[in-house]
């Protein structure tokens, strides 16, 4: 089954863009989780596959494509620490809900029900969703991903969230352009004008300077290097899903 679900990433990830070995997370630098104690990383059968958002004592949320394996108990997220290979607390996940829309590009986003309630600290805590959702705005994005030095520390950048045409324009497939153009989701660049992910990047939470959660990354296409654009799921349009779901198993 473990097989199966590679597979079935492997091949999301190549319908979405390209996975090649590339700097991720440009201009990203290594960050405490005390100061974003909401970060969440997710592994399946002990493999990293995402990040995630601490909303709740039970509830984490991510990208559909992070929790679409079965069994859901192959699935532990991982919280507390700066580096998810040293100490972090484990919880399994008992319960996963994808958005009923999604179908690769569009609405993805997975909710993780935990086994057992997360005991808070300064280390963890849940992060809250904000109430406005602009078409133009500078936010930071966070993630445990691989990147370029092979570490697994938290790391954050700043990127550009927008519904510019011109960089919708950069984005090759039609459905990746239609999920900006709907208003589901932002097109993501780097200030620096340089941009570039892993798939591993997924689920990462993308929150203002006050910490409230706007948006997750949803996937980037081609190799990743200079110009490169990518989607990021916007959160304000979904968080009746958010609200409903959470609400049926508190």
């Amino acid at each position: 089954m473990k097989s199966i679900v590679v597979f079935v990433l492997a091949v999301t990830c190549a319908i979405v863009g390209e996975v090649h070995a590339q700097q991720r997370m440009i201009g990203g630098k290594d960050t405490n989780i005390k100061d974003y104690p909401f970060m969440a990383h997710f592994t399946y059968f002990g493999d990293p596959v995402g990040n995630g958002a601490v909303l709740s004592d039970t509830w984490v949320l991510s990208a559909a494509i992070v929790v679409l394996g079965t069994p859901t108990s192959a699935y532990l997220v991982l919280l507390g620490s700066s580096d998810y290979r040293n100490g972090p607390q484990k919880f399994q996940v008992e319960r996963k809900f994808l958005h009923p829309e999604y179908v690769g590009y569009d609405y993805n986003l997975g909710l993780a029900k935990l086994a057992r309630r997360i005991k808070f600290s300064n280390v963890v805590r849940p992060i809250q969703i904000a109430t406005d959702s602009p078409d133009y705005i500078r936010l930071t994005m966070l993630s445990f991903g691989q990147n370029d030095l092979g570490t697994s520390h938290l790391q954050k950048a700043e990127f550009d969230m927008s519904v510019d045409p011109n960089c919708i324009s950069k984005l090759k497939e039609y459905e990746a352009k239609l999920v900006v153009q709907v208003g589901h989701g932002y097109c993501v660049t780097s200030p620096g004008g340089r941009g570039g992910h892993y798939f591993t990047d997924i689920g990462a939470p993308v929150v203002s300077s006050s910490n409230k959660l706007y948006a997750m990354f949803s996937f980037s296409e081609g190799p990743g290097g200079v110009t490169v654009v990518s989607v990021a799921t916007r959160l304000l349009p979904h968080k009746e899903w958010i609200d409903k779901t959470m609400a049926r198993f508190p």
